[in-house]
């Protein structure tokens, strides 16, 4: 099963791996992979900080805009 894989391959990672990947998974809304995280070691309290908030809402931001650039392209 693959989420076994992941669970395993969670264990060997450093922290700063996981604060990226916690990112990343936040960013392109994996809710899977967000539990998975939190379900192994990942501190919510602890990981998400002000200026990690602050990153999240500029990378949605960003994405949004694409999303709405690509969509407003295609009504053309």
């Amino acid at each position: 099963m693959c989420v076994w894989s992941v669970s395993l391959l969670l264990i060997g990672c450093q922290e700063g791996a996981l604060d990226q990947a916690m990112m990343e998974s936040l960013v392109t809304d994996r809710v899977d992979f967000v539990k998975l995280l939190l379900e192994n070691g990942v501190n919510m309290q602890k990981w998400l900080t002000i200026d990690r908030l602050e990153e999240l809402y500029n990378a949605v931001g960003q994405s949004v805009g694409r999303c709405d650039i690509d969509m407003y392209s295609k009504c053309k």
